[in-house]
This record gives structure tokens, sequence and C-alpha cells, in this order.
């Protein structure tokens, strides 16, 4: 029975050392997130990107949730848009190049649309 105890004793340090490591990991990783919590929230914003507003293949796109920093996230073609607006995002095939507070920059890749396209912005 003291032979148990021991190896109980044992693996009772080992786990409360590894969850002492995990804990301090954890702290670190969420001190990295604007939030301070353990993952940032994301924040969402809807915008349209008017057909007007391309300037050689570019668009930037303005809206008070973008952050100065990067994060994960961007702009998602809207749930309402209409079939002609989903081609148009689809054969932009747009991508975010850069980012600064209160804006993204966008590049199509593809075909630069004709039509305005609603977009949700999502940043985290």
């Amino acid at each position: 029975m003291a032979m148990i105890t021991k190896k109980l004793g044992d693996w009772v340090a080992i786990i409360m050392a590894r969850t002492t490591d995990f804990s301090e990991r954890l702290a670190s990783h969420a001190s990295q997130h604007r939030s301070g919590g353990s993952d940032p929230i994301a924040q969402y914003a809807a915008v349209t990107l008017e057909a007007s507003g391309w300037v050689d293949g570019l668009y930037t796109l303005s809206s008070a949730i973008i952050p100065a920093d990067d994060c994960d996230g961007g702009p998602n073609i809207a749930q309402g848009a209409t079939s002609e607006q989903h081609i148009a995002w689809g054969l932009a095939m747009p991508i975010v190049i850069s980012q600064a507070e209160g804006t993204l920059t966008i590049r199509a890749d593809g075909t630069v649309p004709t039509i305005d396209i609603p977009v949700m912005l999502e940043v985290r």
C-alpha cells in the first residue's frame, strides 16, 4: 500500500507541475490578444464595396473596428448579396494586402467588380 501511495504522490506532483506550466503558457497567450482574454472577441461591420471605389485593382475599405496591427478575419460577401454580386466577388478573387488603423486594402487578383458588393467585415 505504501508503494501505491508513493506512486500516487509522484503522479500528483507531475500533474501539478504540468498544470502550472499550462497556466503560465495560457496567460502568456492571453496577453498577446487585444481583448486580454484567452481569445479575442470577434467584431463585425457591414460595409459596401462600391464599384467606383476600386483604383488600379485596389480597394481601401474603412471601418472603425479595424485595429492598427494585423488581426485575423477579413471581408466576406454578405449573406444578402445577389447572385450577380456573388459571381462578381468570386471573379474578383479578393485578398487583403495591408492593414492600418481603420482601413484594410484589398486587391482584386481577378476581375475588378463593376457592381457594388455588400460584405461583412470580421475582425478578431
